[in-house]
């Protein structure tokens, strides 16, 4: 977008723009979407600060990849440091130590400092962050800079990524437990928040900015009942990440497995409740309010999310409070008082503090750091594969790619092809499955088959381009940019047979592919009357 070689022209406020209702018929022909892309798909986030500073960080100042992730580290320490100012604020020394190392090295900030284009979650939480502190020495002093400063970066912090919508929760959570102020001291606290949050939701809207018909992204005003079926799943596995630093891939189990998530969680939720009611007990009569609203607002903070797959990287904003009680266990479990008589209650609190912090000052930063390694690792064979598909087409003087299977890396590819002025390659996406049985019929036609438990497309939260809201049907007939592809069989999780038709015969000047591994590799299509099997 920024070089000038997207598809559709795009100012610097506006790099999150990907699909929308103008584009989305010129996308399909190009073959930058798969067939089983929903008709009305939409992908537009609101972001101008944080496409500005990406515009203005590559157009003005020239910086490099390496540059780029410096910038990205930046924003990352602001966030600790105004973290560090928050917890020594509200609660002791030595807690808020701990409870700044919690929150520095949690794993949700590996993909934001890993993958560029996500940097706008570290815009979001600086800024955030940075407000959340103006706001309470607002809430305790009343001076109209510190409320003004408050809404300025809460503004700030909205037009960087709707992120920043979970401040709402502990701004609500605040008012909520200042039981001393009025009604109308109270609705004057909310608007500092939340009259910058009206105003972007307004122009958000106004401009058409949302996401419709993506199982990836859920908005809860164009689909409020499938909101409603995602949301209790997401909610829990975020939970598990946030107390436990778990790993939100618990939710990939899978569906016979699912019900698991919940009585884990539940059990986690108990044993958590009760360290915290002997944390509360013996917390100074000044830091207990100041703890109670931040853990009633890290639960507030991640409803905005829930409208997203579950991911450790949603989970920066609810962390504020999760990594301040965290601090504050460890701190009475690992320095307790002169006085503390060590019974064996006391053993099994130091015992249940201690795996706690085994999760967040070990576990955590292990997972954050395999998370990053496994995204270089996914970056430098992506790079390498679209590098052989260059060459492949070099040679085969074609510019048409036919992907029997995978969909995600080959959405990206064409982008990472095309040339300013030169032709766009065209990707046919034909298939997403775990396992793959191609049948040739004749010159044109082929049969794709995938098991009955598995999909011809990626299902539910699988799918970036397709949500379960509108299922595809047996004998529905999809167009791509040169085939025409009709559902024959469908099962409870989405096609299992289509037939394909080109609209020429299929010729050595199409270079066919499949993903393997992780890996692109060159997969002829079979002879007429034979048929390939293929595993992801």
């Amino acid at each position: 977008m920024i070089d000038g070689r997207f598809p559709v022209a795009r100012s610097p406020f506006n790099l999150y723009d990907f699909i929308g209702d103008a584009d989305r018929a010129q996308f399909l022909e190009r073959g930058l979407l798969p067939w089983w892309a929903h008709p009305e798909l939409k992908l537009r986030f609101f972001r101008p600060v944080a496409s500005a500073v990406m515009w203005f960080e590559q157009r003005v100042l020239g910086f490099g990849v390496g540059l780029q992730h410096l910038h990205s580290f930046a924003w990352w320490l602001v966030a600790v440091f105004a973290a560090r100012s928050l917890f020594r604020r509200l609660i002791g020394e030595r807690a808020a130590l701990l409870a700044t190392l919690a929150f520095a090295f949690a794993p949700c900030h590996a993909l934001p400092l890993s993958w560029i284009a996500n940097r706008n979650a570290l815009l979001s939480l600086a800024f955030g962050t940075l407000a959340l502190n103006a706001y309470v020495e607002w809430r305790a002093h009343l001076r109209a800079t510190h409320g003004l400063a408050a809404a300025a970066l809460f503004t700030l912090a909205l037009l960087s990524g709707e992120y920043a919508l979970c401040f709402g929760g502990y701004v609500v959570a605040l008012e909520l437990t200042r039981s001393a102020d009025g009604v109308g001291r109270r609705m004057l606290g909310l608007l500092v928040f939340f009259a910058p949050a009206a105003g972007y939701l307004m122009v958000r809207h106004a401009l058409g900015y949302g996401t419709v018909g993506s199982g990836f992204y859920v908005d809860p005003v164009a689909e409020p009942w499938e909101f409603l079926r995602v949301a209790p799943f997401r909610l829990a596995a975020l939970l598990g990440h946030g107390w436990l630093t778990l790993g939100t891939d618990t939710w990939l189990l899978g569906r016979s497995l699912e019900w698991l998530v919940f009585p884990c969680v539940g059990a986690l939720a108990g044993g958590i409740a009760l360290l915290l009611r002997r944390v509360y007990a013996r917390l100074p009569p000044e830091q207990a309010p100041h703890a109670r609203w931040l853990l009633v607002g890290s639960l507030l903070a991640i409803l905005p999310v829930l409208s997203a797959v579950p991911s450790p990287r949603l989970m920066g904003i609810a962390l504020l409070g999760i990594a301040l009680h965290i601090g504050l266990i460890l701190d009475q479990a690992w320095f307790p008082a002169p006085t503390e008589l060590r019974t064996r209650a006391f053993e099994r609190v130091g015992v249940a503090a201690t795996l706690l912090g085994f999760m967040h000052f070990v576990h955590g930063p292990v997972t954050g750091w395999l998370g990053a390694s496994t995204i270089n690792r996914s970056a430098t064979r992506f790079i390498s594969d679209v590098a052989w598909v260059e060459k492949r087409l070099q040679k085969l003087h074609s510019t048409e790619v036919v992907v029997l299977r995978g969909a995600v890396d080959s959405f990206f590819g064409p982008f990472a092809m095309v040339v300013t002025g030169g032709p766009w390659t065209r990707w046919d996406i034909l298939s997403d499955p775990m396992h793959l049985l191609t049948l040739r019929r004749d010159e044109s036609t082929l049969d794709l088959v995938a098991p009955e438990d598995s999909s011809l497309s990626p299902s539910d939260g699988f799918s970036l381009f397709r949500g379960a809201g509108l299922p595809l049907r047996p004998n529905e007939e999809h167009h791509g940019a040169h085939f025409a592809l009709r559902v024959m069989s469908v099962s409870e999780f989405g096609p299992t047979r289509a037939r394909v038709t080109f609209d020429a015969p299929i010729g050595e000047e199409q270079l066919w592919v499949s993903r393997r591994g992780g890996r692109l590799f060159e997969t002829p299509p079979p002879r007429i009357g034979y048929g390939v099997p293929s595993d992801r």
